[in-house]
Formats: structure tokens, C-alpha cells, sequence
């Protein structure tokens, strides 16, 4: 079988990338009895290609080639995959009793104005004309909202007085509030979750975290936009990873209504943007960036939260981040 490594002018491919590559396809592969055979021809740092160039995966006899161990003192390195039978799968279950069977109960779709229903999703249309273009001009730092400051620096203090908890038994140091429920933990006193924003410093860092998913949603809808399939293709991708980035922006209204539904009513809408890519390679590159730096940020500040229950709404959205981060990758 056969498979294709494709990149565009002014790509630059280390031979570090097909190392890493063909060690993690050895692994892969070996389970399924096959072997990777290094491509041929390693480009040097900094050389480019036009075409989607391809190397060959040649089947083999299943042993691991390198017998003698990768990791000093480990000898005998043997991983005979390809000698392994499954056993054949014998009890397959046919009758299911009731209590596996779930009926499904009819539901409408919510309208926001139902009693306890969410609030519909906030609009991925700007309220005003957006421009697209590599930007232009010199960056500047207008300054955050401020009010008259208590000080001028946070000073450095000892531990707080309440971290001087420490086991030295391993046995609970504490009364159980209930049955297996060791004593602590936040959150955990039965009190009603509140999923709103509980300080300024909450509000500024929501806020940050909305502004970052109003580019990503306005962003990749204006992707795919510009760029249609054959483009896609020219850069050699497929029309599936077209269609992968087609459901993120759907992702992302998700993310800035969840955010804004945190903020309340003065939760601000999309700006006006400009991007520095011309082509889907450049699209897909500033993608990867774009989410990987909105993840940082919140890992950031999550633990700072006055509000756990924010945070933890947070945790979910940004581990989605993550996810898109990886299929831009």
C-alpha cells in the first residue's frame, strides 16, 4: 500500500518530520503486520516541492527489525505482532433485558423562552461590516478598562494560612461530613452551582476568553469562504478535511453563546478583523496558532477563578480547543 506526503512552496519539511513519522507508523503498522520503509529521499532543511511526492509501505515477516533493544540494558527486544491470533469471538449476546432498554421521550426544541430554558445562541453575524485582509499598519495597546488602582504591584506574600494541611499517616485527618466523603474540597457543601461570574477578575478573563472564540468563529467561517474544495486540494488536502473544518465555527458559537451566557447582558459582540494568510496552507498554519494561543491563555487564568463552577465550564470549552488544535496540527 502506498501513502502521500504533500507540501506546498515555501514549506519547509526537516528530516525530523519523517523520523518522527515513520517511527509512530512502525508501531502502528506492526500491530497490523506491515512495516514502514523509510521514504527513499530525505529533503534537506529549507528545500520545497510543488508535488505530492510518495513513498511505499512494503509488507514484511512481522518481527520488530531492531532486536537488540533501543534503550540501553534492555536486551531481546523481541515483538513478534505479526505471529499474534486473535481468539475468535464466541459469546456474542443476543436477548437484552429491560433494563437496557431506554424509551425515548419527545422533546421540542428549545426557543429560549420556555421556563428554565437556555438562552437561544448568540449569532455568528457582526452588527456591523468586517473587513478581511492581512493587516496593515502598526499594532498598539490601547490599555484595559481601569478604575484607581489600590496599588501599584501584588506583594509577596507567605503560603495562605489555610494551606497547612499534611498527611502523615495516610488515615483522614478529619471528621467525614457524610459517608465516603473525606472532609474538604470546594464546591462540595451542597451549595447551588451558579454558573455566572463572581469577581472583576472573573468578568476581564471570561471577557478575554469570548473576544479569542469571537475571532475563531469569524475566522474560520471566513476560511472556508475564500477557500472552496479544488483549493483544498491544490494544497493537498481532501475534501473530509474541508468538511472537518466546516463543523469547528458550529463549535465555536457554542463557545462564545456558553461565554457570554457567563457575562450577562453587557457580554460584547464580534470586532472587526484582519488576517495574514493568503492561501489554505497559511489558513490552516494561523488556525494552529490562533487555537493553540487561546488555549494557553485560559489555562492561564482557569485556576484563578473566583467562580469553580465557571471554571469548569471553561475546562470543557477549552478542552475542545485542544481537539481543534490537533486536526489544524
Amino acid at each position: 500500500m502506498s501513502t502521500s506526503v504533500c507540501r506546498s512552496p515555501g514549506i519547509s519539511t526537516p528530516p525530523s518530520f519523517f523520523n518522527t513519522f515513520t517511527k509512530s507508523s512502525l508501531s502502528l503498522l506492526a500491530l497490523s503486520s506491515f512495516a514502514v520503509a523509510a521514504p527513499a529521499k530525505n529533503l534537506a532543511y529549507g528545500s520545497s516541492s510543488t508535488s505530492c511526492e510518495s513513498w511505499s509501505v512494503a509488507a514484511s515477516s512481522g518481527e520488530a527489525i531492531n532486536q537488540s533493544g533501543n534503550e540501553p540494558g534492555y536486551a531481546n527486544a523481541d515483538a513478534p505482532f505479526g505471529r499474534y491470533t486473535p481468539s475468535e469471538l464466541t459469546a456474542v449476546p443476543t436477548i437484552f433485558g429491560p433494563d437496557s432498554i431506554i424509551p425515548a421521550i419527545e422533546t421540542a426544541v428549545p426557543t429560549g423562552r420556555e421556563p428554565d430554558a437556555a438562552p437561544p445562541q448568540r449569532s455568528s453575524i457582526v452588527t456591523g461590516p468586517t473587513t478581511h485582509r492581512p493587516y496593515e499598519g502598526t499594532p498598539t495597546n490601547t490599555g484595559a478598562v481601569a478604575n484607581e488602582p489600590a496599588g501599584i504591584a501584588i506583594l509577596v506574600l507567605p503560603p495562605n494560612p489555610t494551606a497547612a494541611y499534611y498527611n502523615t499517616n495516610g488515615k483522614l485527618q478529619n471528621q467525614e461530613p457524610i459517608p465516603y466523603q473525606p472532609a474538604g474540597g470546594l464546591g462540595a457543601n451542597g451549595s447551588e452551582a451558579r454558573y455566572m461570574v463572581e469577581s472583576d477578575f472573573n468578568y476581564d478573563s471570561i471577557t478575554l476568553g469570548l473576544y479569542k472564540e469571537w475571532i475563531e468563529l469569524d475566522l474560520f467561517n471566513n476560511g472556508l469562504a475564500i477557500f472552496l474544495e479544488d483549493e483544498f486540494i491544490a494544497a493537498c488536502l481532501t475534501s473530509e478535511d474541508r468538511s472537518l473544518v466546516q463543523s469547528i465555527p458550529q463549535q465555536e458559537q457554542g463557545h462564545a453563546t456558553l461565554s457570554s451566557n457567563m457575562l450577562g447582558p453587557t457580554a460584547p459582540s464580534q470586532c472587526k478583523y484582519n488576517y495574514p494568510f493568503s492561501d489554505v496552507r497559511e489558513f490552516v498554519e494561523f488556525n494552529q496558532i490562533l487555537t493553540g494561543w487561546g488555549e494557553s491563555g485560559v489555562w492561564g487564568f482557569i485556576n484563578h477563578l473566583d467562580s469553580r463552577e465557571v471554571g469548569q465550564l471553561m475546562a470543557q470549552s477549552i478542552a475542545i480547543e485542544a481537539r481543534q488544535e490537533m486536526i489544524f496540527r
